[in-house]
């Protein structure tokens, strides 16, 4: 029960006792009407008080929408998404022909109607694997492009994403990885280097 209905039916027992305290009883007319009036009132205030709860929420519902929309037109060409890459190698280094756990999170200050779709696109060969299955490239103005399709892992409110795959570089040098999260509505691309490193 909310609040204001407890408040409401604590007044109108309230009032209803102390109209019996003043001498009310049932074969009295006013007393009666008194005991009626205080009912309607009961009744009229939580149905107003429902009316004003319910417009509330449509409202705040409705305010959000025009946010994120003038949030999403007032960007001047910068997505309202977020996107890292995150190799989890523990702190050392990133050797060559090795399996390593990678991560991306994508996080949006709006929710997205749409998973956003991760694609990376590589300047070097290496392998990507999702649930250890290799995952397919194709090649494109001299870049690697793989589509990483099931590896969302979790999601929070549709505004928090986390995807896992693994990568493994075959050769030494230094590794450009484009991301770009696309949800339908917005694109993100976001470019980061690794440095591989022979055994």
């Amino acid at each position: 029960m909310r609040l204001t209905t407890v408040i409401n039916i604590i007044i109108t027992a309230v009032l209803i006792i102390l109209g019996s305290i003043l001498g009310g009883s049932y074969t009295n007319k006013l007393h009666l009407f008194w005991l009626s009036i205080l009912i309607i009132y009961a009744v009229v205030i939580q149905f107003l008080y429902n009316i004003v709860l319910t417009q509330n929420i449509e409202l705040k519902a409705e305010r959000d929408k025009v946010s994120a929309f003038f949030l999403r037109r007032n960007s001047n060409n910068q997505s309202y998404m977020q996107c890292s890459l995150f190799p989890k190698n523990y702190g050392s280094r990133i050797v060559k022909n090795r399996l390593i756990a990678m991560e991306i999170y994508v996080t949006s200050t709006v929710p997205l109607q749409t998973v956003p779709d991760i694609k990376i696109s590589v300047n070097k060969d290496c392998k990507v694997l999702i649930n250890h299955q290799n995952v397919n490239s194709t090649i494109f103005a001299g870049e690697r492009n793989y589509y990483l399709q099931n590896s969302l892992v979790s999601n929070l409110e549709n505004k928090y994403f986390k995807y896992s795959f693994d990568m493994e570089f075959t050769n030494v040098g230094d590794y450009i990885i484009n991301l770009e999260a696309n949800n339908g509505d917005a694109v993100l691309t976001v470019s980061n280097s690794l440095n591989i490193v022979s055994n």
